[in-house]
C-alpha cells in the first residue's frame, strides 16, 4: 500500500504553478508526490475536492437565483483569465493554460444541473473585474465553512470563502517521506547556492533559529531584487512548506543609472570584470551601492515579509586584495571601497569587514523573529 505523508498546506501557487511543480519533481521525485484536500481527516483527490468547490457555487446560486438568472440573461457563457477558457466547457481537467480556472467550469455545470444555459450575448470575466468580479471564488462564501482548515490560509479571497477553502484545505503529501526531510521545530530554510550567505544567515540568526540550506531551480526574471527575493519566497515555501528565507542582491552605480542593477552576476560572467574597473577609469571613481534584500516566508503569512539594506561606496579603477578573500561577496568587491573608508572589500579585515561593510537586513529579521516568538 502506497505510503502518503503529509508535509503541510504549500498555499497559494498562481503564475509560480510550473515552477513549484518543476521543484516538487527535483527534490521529492516524480510521481513520489501529490496535492490533496484534507476533508474530515480524508485526503482527496482534485475530482472529488471540486464536487466541494461545485457545490458551493450551486447553493450560492440557489439562494440567489436572481443572480445567475443575470449572467445567464447577459452572457453567451463565462471565463477566468482568457476567453480561451470557454473550450474547457464542463471538464473540469481540461485545462486549457498554466494557471486552473475553476469557477467559470462551476459556472457552466451550475446552470446545467438546473436545465438552463446561456442565452446573452458577450463573455463575462469571472475574475478581477465588474461586474463578474462578484462572483469570483474569492467572494462566494463556502457552503459548508465547518470544513474549512483552521486557520485559513491567507490571501487575495475573503476569509469563508470558496477559495480560502480550497487553498486552506489543500495539502501537498510525499510518497515514503525521509523523516530527514521533516521540518525540525525552529528551523528555517535558507534557500540558496551560496555558501556566503548561509554562513552569514547562520551567524546572524543563531541566537533565534536554526538554519538549514538548501538548492532550488527558481527563476530571477523580476525587475528588482526586492522582487526577486519575494518570488523566490513564495516559490520555496510552496515547495517545502515550511519557514523559508531567500536573498537576492545587485551593484547599481548611481552615474550609469542604476546600471548593472540585479543582473550584476550575468553582466560580470558576460564583460568580466576588467570592463567595470574601465568604467571607472573612463568616469572617475564611481558611486555606488550594494542593495541587498531577505525575504522570509511561513505559513502564518499571506505574503513574504521583505528586509531591505544597502551598503554604500565607490567603485575604483583597479582591482586590490586577496581575490579568495572571505569577505567577497562578488569580483567587483575587488574595487569597492564602503563609503568612509580607504580599503576594498577585499583589502579588509574580517574586523574591518564586519565593522563597515556589513549589511543589516539579518538584524532586521533577526528582530522580526524575536517578535514572532514573543507573540
Amino acid at each position: 500500500m502506497t505510503n502518503f505523508v503529509s508535509v503541510g498546506r504549500p498555499g497559494y501557487f498562481g503564475s509560480r504553478k510550473e515552477e513549484i511543480i518543476t521543484n516538487y519533481n527535483k527534490l521529492y521525485g516524480e510521481n513520489n508526490w501529490r496535492l490533496v484536500h484534507h476533508v474530515n481527516n480524508k485526503s482527496l483527490e482534485l475530482h472529488e475536492a471540486l464536487q466541494f468547490y461545485e457545490d458551493a457555487y450551486f447553493e450560492y446560486f440557489k439562494q440567489h437565483r436572481d443572480e445567475l438568472d443575470w449572467i445567464r440573461n447577459n452572457c453567451e457563457n463565462v471565463y477566468d483569465n482568457d476567453p480561451s477558457n470557454v473550450d474547457a466547457g464542463l471538464f473540469y481537467f481540461f485545462q486549457v493554460n498554466n494557471s486552473n480556472h475553476f469557477q467559470d467550469i462551476s459556472i457552466r455545470r451550475v446552470l446545467m444541473r438546473l436545465g438552463i444555459w446561456f442565452n446573452g450575448k458577450g463573455l463575462l470575466e469571472i475574475r478581477m473585474n465588474e461586474p463578474g468580479k462578484k462572483w469570483n471564488p474569492g467572494n462566494i462564501p463556502f457552503h459548508k465553512p465547518e470544513l474549512i482548515q483552521q486557520p485559513e490560509i491567507k490571501g487575495w479571497w475573503n476569509p469563508g470563502s470558496i477559495e480560502s477553502w480550497y487553498q486552506s484545505n489543500k495539502y501537498f503529501e510525499v510518497k515514503d517521506w525521509d523523516l530527514d526531510c521533516r521540518f525540525k521545530g525552529e528551523e528555517i530554510t535558507f534557500v540558496t547556492t551560496n555558501n556566503g550567505k548561509f554562513t552569514s544567515a547562520t551567524e546572524s540568526l543563531r541566537d533565534v533559529a536554526r538554519i538549514s540550506k538548501i538548492e532550488m531551480n527558481i527563476k530571477e526574471e523580476q525587475d528588482s531584487v526586492e522582487k526577486i527575493a519575494s518570488h523566490k519566497a513564495r516559490v520555496a515555501y510552496s515547495v517545502l512548506c515550511r519557514p523559508v528565507i531567500t536573498d537576492d542582491s545587485g551593484f547599481e552605480i548611481t552615474k550609469l543609472n542604476g546600471y548593472p542593477g540585479h543582473h550584476v552576476g550575468r553582466e560580470l560572467k558576460a564583460k568580466g570584470l576588467e570592463y567595470f574597473l574601465n568604467l571607472a577609469k573612463q568616469h572617475g571613481p564611481l558611486e555606488s551601492h550594494w542593495p541587498m534584500t531577505v525575504a522570509y516566508m511561513d505559513q502564518t503569512l499571506d505574503k513574504p515579509v521583505l528586509f531591505t539594506s544597502s551598503v554604500k561606496g565607490k567603485l575604483i579603477e583597479e582591482a586590490r586584495g586577496n581575490p579568495k578573500s572571505p569577505n567577497l561577496k562578488s569580483q567587483l568587491g575587488l574595487a569597492f571601497i564602503v563609503e568612509g573608508q580607504n580599503k576594498t572589500l577585499a583589502e579588509m579585515t574580517q574586523e574591518e569587514y564586519q565593522k563597515y561593510a556589513r549589511s543589516d537586513r539579518w538584524g532586521k529579521l533577526k528582530k522580526f523573529l524575536k517578535r514572532q516568538n514573543t507573540s
